[in-house]
């Protein structure tokens, strides 16, 4: 800036200090008046429209509020919609607080509408949902929006609008004479949460059996106590000593079931546990022991042993746990033993053994 003297047109004399602008502080004024100025939204300009893929909807961009849209068509493809909280486009993310007059009108294949929770959805227009004949089920979030006219016209007779507890009156009274006959308003249920899941741990028992010699993931073990999953296997290797005839080993379960080998690997697999379980191993061997008494014939039906001998003949049955189940002495001709099922070992006097399984 600089100074002037100017002279009184009257007596031409100096009357003071004159400030002329130069063309240099412009721009300063431009900065001062941007800033004195409100903000202003910066989005697509109003009346834009555009769909969003996600939702299945046609919006349009409202003047006000700012940064703002309003449903105003829809694919006519979905049979159920979710009004979104928020939709970005062109880089622009905007509140939706409306659905325009006509937004649904006819989708007759539309049967269900949710309000996103959190929604800002503050006005529904006039025929939004006209004739939408198939729908039965609106969910509304928060506070009742202002209802258009002809909203809900035409629309099935057994919509429902659910809406959050405590505001069914209030919107009772924002859709009143807005609904068809026989809809109903009621209190939206909570969605019943997923249980979490528990899940026990069993303990499989493996004693120790002479001549025995468990292996697992490839290392030896005399016996095994190890806690597994519910619902997991557990299995095994057994290494008989020398002199030990495969064949003649029996593995059964405090379940009361027998575990046979697989036929190519050999391994012992106790399926789905869902409780203790004990693993008995027993050996029979039968190399140079003493044999089955002459005449003595053993068969199994209904839950017993029966046993035919010509003579009398003391005997022991031992489950395969070890138990002791009868001890007597059979007497000539045939005897009927009831038996609990599973594998049997019967003793007799000479001390020979035989393996039965009911």
């Amino acid at each position: 800036m600089e100074q002037m003297k100017q002279n009184n047109p009257v007596t031409n004399r100096p009357t003071g200090n004159v400030i002329r602008c130069r063309r240099s502080i412009i721009p300063f004024l431009f900065l001062i008046i941007a800033t004195c100025m409100p903000s202003i939204a910066w989005g697509q300009t109003p009346g834009t429209q555009f769909t969003d893929a996600n939702s299945g909807l046609k919006f349009e961009v409202l003047s006000a509020p700012a940064n703002s849209v309003k449903v105003i068509g829809n694919s006519y493809s979905n049979i159920s919609y979710t009004i979104p909280v928020t939709v970005s486009d062109q880089g622009n993310t905007y509140d939706v607080v409306e659905i325009g007059e006509d937004a649904f009108f006819k989708c007759s294949d539309l049967e269900s509408v949710t309000f996103a929770q959190g929604s800002k959805v503050e006005t529904i227009g006039k025929n939004a949902f006209f004739q939408c004949s198939n729908l039965t089920s609106v969910t509304f979030q928060g506070d009742a929006p202002t209802f258009g006219n002809q909203v809900f016209d035409n629309t099935s007779s057994g919509l429902v609008i659910y809406v959050p507890d405590g505001k069914v009156a209030d919107y009772e009274t924002a859709l009143s004479g807005k609904l068809p006959a026989g809809a109903k308003i009621m209190v939206a249920k909570a969605p019943t949460p997923t249980p979490p899941v528990y899940y026990s741990w069993y303990r499989v028992t493996v004693p120790q059996v002479e001549g025995i010699t468990f292996i697992r993931n490839n290392k030896e073990h005399d016996s095994f106590s190890i806690d597994v999953l519910e619902g997991s296997t557990f299995s095994f290797y057994i290494k008989p000593a020398e002199g030990l005839n495969p064949q003649d080993i029996i593995v059964t379960t405090s379940r009361g079931e027998t575990i046979m080998p697989d036929k190519k690997t050999g391994r012992y697999t106790i399926q789905n546990i869902n409780e203790d379980v004990t693993a008995y191993v027993l050996t029979t061997p039968t190399a140079n022991e003493p044999v089955i008494p002459d005449g003595i014939q053993l068969y199994t039906a209904g839950g017993y042993l029966y046993i035919d001998a010509p003579q009398q003949q003391a005997v022991k049955i031992y489950t395969a746990s070890g138990a002791l189940v009868y001890s007597g002495t059979l007497q000539a001709g045939s005897n009927a033993i009831p038996l609990p099922g599973g594998v049997h070992l019967v003793v007799f006097e000479n001390g020979a053994v035989k393996k039965v399984s009911l």
